[in-house]
Order: structure tokens, then C-alpha cells, then sequence
């Protein structure tokens, strides 16, 4: 028998049509003729996951623009770029601007967004930064930068992944389950900052203990201490996700209490059903002097027969039916001779 052939990543319909879109925009993207001559697209669809790869010739560099729609379970719908300089290897607008100073913090990457009619405009805004810094990525083309770029890059990359760093794996492809993703800023002390004063006084305190390891931080506390502002948008959509998900599961966990309930009732009532298939009530009264006691039972909807039968009472309505047959035996003489003259 063959080799069993693994199953690829399951993509589900909401999946592929936001595949499409992101082909759609990217075309659309590509027949102005702003970013470069397109290439096509390079697609990947393994057992773990599925990329999909727009690539633009821009002469001294190859622009990326990668769709990926899950990352490691810590995000859907992912859309990022990277630079690809040949030999010396692929890099991100942030390595850029380290290696130029150029003071620009913005995000350029998306994730989580959930409709396709977002992405012609996330396509066309990654584009578009790369259209607006063309120059400047065609600058560092220049061998001293490139090696000056490396050496940042894989500086940075060590301080963030610690004893993770591989450097037989510099730029991480292998190691996207860390949630460091090759083509984001590489940061140690900016995690869980949401707005500007926060991330300012997660910078100070990290450097005041020796921990600003990244080019990208201490470039940002310099820019920040000069009264500028930035706020992480990628740490306040996380937690605005944070508090979704926390939304969801309380409706979740209602949903399934109902659901257990009218589970438990319908169990419950067929148990019963079952049991007393083929059965009816009936009501027996029981007269005691002036008082008459109804008790309901259930019984065959078919009478069955029996030579044998038996009834017995409760102990309780024992005396009481034996004085009710002694009265009736010894008033018997009694109503015959009141009867007699009728006769």
C-alpha cells in the first residue's frame, strides 16, 4: 500500500473568498503600474498553512506583498510586506528606517480584519508605503547599507528571541510560532502599552534596567522623549480583540446553558414517556363516610385479565372497611323487613 498523503489546511469558504479579494485588489493594484512590474503570485498550501505571495520587480529590490489567513492561532487574516534584496536577504521597511533614521513608527502590516471589502484598501495602503519610500529602498541597495541592515536586523533578532535565536534561521521563518513575525518591528519592551504616555514609561523603565535591546526601541524613546506621539495599534487591537472574545464566550456559555437545559427536559419527559408507554390514567374513588379520597394511577390502555388478581389496601383503610362491612352485615335483617311491605 502507498503512503497515506497528508490532508493540506482546510480552507473554508470565508477563507477562500478572502483569497480572492486580496488577488482581486492586488491585480487591480498592478494594472497602474505604480509598484513596479508584477510578477505574478507564489502560493503555499502545506498541511500547516497557506500563503499566498503577490511579487512586484522594483529593479534594486523585489517588494512582497504576503496573505496569510491564519498566524500560528494568534491572529486571522494576516497581510504584510517585506523587501527581497537577493543574496542579501529579505528585510522590512522598519530595517529601513533604522538604518537611515528615518523617523517613521507607523504599522505597516494588518491582522484580524474580517470582511473582503476591507481589503482593496489594506492592499492599497501597504503599497502605497512602499511606492512612498521607493527611493529610500532603492538607497540602501548600496552594499555598506545592505551590510549595516543585516547586522541590525539579526542584532535585533537575537535580543528578541533570546536562546529561541537560530543562526542557522536568522530571519525566523521557522519560528513564526514565537508570534514574532519576520516582517514586524522587533521590540522587547513595548508589549501592553495602548497609548503614548504608557509606551513612553514602558520605554524609560526598560532602559532604566538595561533592557531597551532593540535599534528600533531606543529610536523610538528618542523620538518620543522629543514630545512626539505614537500609539501601538497593534497591542490596542489585541486587546480590543481580547475584550470581543470575552463578549463571545459569555454568550457562548448562555447559549449552552439553555441548550443543557432543554436537553435535560426532553430526557426527563421521553424517560417518562418510555416508562409509561401504553399506559392510561385512571382515577378511583374511595368513599368513606362523607369522605372520598381520588387517587390516580396508571394502567394498560388494554385491560389484561387475570384468574389470579389480587388487590390490597393500605393498612391504614384495613379498619376502617372492616367496621363499614360489620355496620352494613348487622343492619341487613333491618332494611329487609322495611323493605317487606313493598313486596
Amino acid at each position: 500500500m502507498g503512503k497515506k498523503k497528508d490532508k493540506l489546511y482546510k480552507l473554508e469558504p470565508e477563507t477562500k473568498a478572502m483569497i480572492a479579494a486580496v488577488r482581486s485588489a492586488v491585480e487591480d493594484c498592478a494594472a497602474t503600474g505604480l509598484y513596479g512590474r508584477f510578477m505574478g503570485f507564489e502560493e503555499s498550501h502545506t498541511t500547516d498553512d497557506y500563503r499566498l505571495t503577490a511579487v512586484f520587480d522594483c529593479g534594486e529590490y523585489r517588494l512582497r506583498l504576503r496573505y496569510l489567513p491564519s498566524v500560528m492561532l494568534l491572529t486571522d487574516n494576516f497581510l504584510d510586506i517585506d523587501l527581497d534584496y537577493g543574496d542579501a536577504g529579505r528585510f522590512t521597511l522598519y530595517d529601513v528606517f533604522n538604518v537611515l533614521e528615518i523617523e517613521d513608527f507607523n504599522q505597516y502590516y494588518h491582522s484580524g480584519f474580517s470582511t473582503t471589502g476591507e481589503v482593496p484598501g489594506l492592499v492599497r495602503e501597504l503599497l502605497e508605503a512602499v511606492h512612498k519610500y521607493d527611493y529610500d529602498l532603492r538607497r540602501v541597495a548600496e552594499p555598506q547599507l545592505l551590510a549595516q541592515m543585516k547586522a541590525n536586523r539579526l542584532a535585533d533578532m537575537k535580543a528578541v528571541r533570546g536562546k529561541h535565536f537560530d543562526p542557522n534561521d536568522p530571519d525566523g521563518e521557522e519560528q513564526e510560532i514565537l508570534g514574532i513575525l519576520p516582517t514586524h518591528p522587533m521590540v522587547t519592551a513595548v508589549s501592553g502599552a495602548t497609548d503614548s504616555a504608557k509606551l513612553l514609561r514602558h520605554l524609560e523603565k526598560a532602559e532604566a534596567k538595561g533592557r531597551l535591546d532593540t535599534l528600533y526601541e531606543r529610536r523610538l524613546l528618542d523620538y518620543m522623549r522629543r514630545g512626539n506621539t505614537v500609539v501601538d495599534q497593534t497591542e490596542q487591537a489585541k486587546q480590543d480583540f481580547e475584550r470581543q472574545y470575552k463578549r463571545c464566550a459569555r454568550k457562548v456559555n448562555g447559549i449552552i446553558a439553555v441548550v443543557g437545559l432543554i436537553v435535560a427536559m426532553m430526557l426527563v419527559f421521553g424517560l417518562r414517556a418510555l416508562l409509561f408507554r401504553g399506559t392510561r390514567l385512571v382515577e378511583y374513588t374511595l368513599p368513606i363516610g362523607a369522605l372520598e379520597i381520588s387517587v390516580g394511577t396508571a394502567t394498560p390502555a388494554t385491560p389484561i385479565f387475570s384468574t389470579n388478581t389480587q388487590s390490597a389496601l393500605p393498612q391504614k383503610l384495613i379498619p376502617l372497611t372492616m367496621t363499614e362491612t360489620f355496620i352494613d352485615t348487622a343492619l341487613l335483617p333491618v332494611e329487609r323487613k322495611m323493605a317487606a311491605p313493598a313486596l
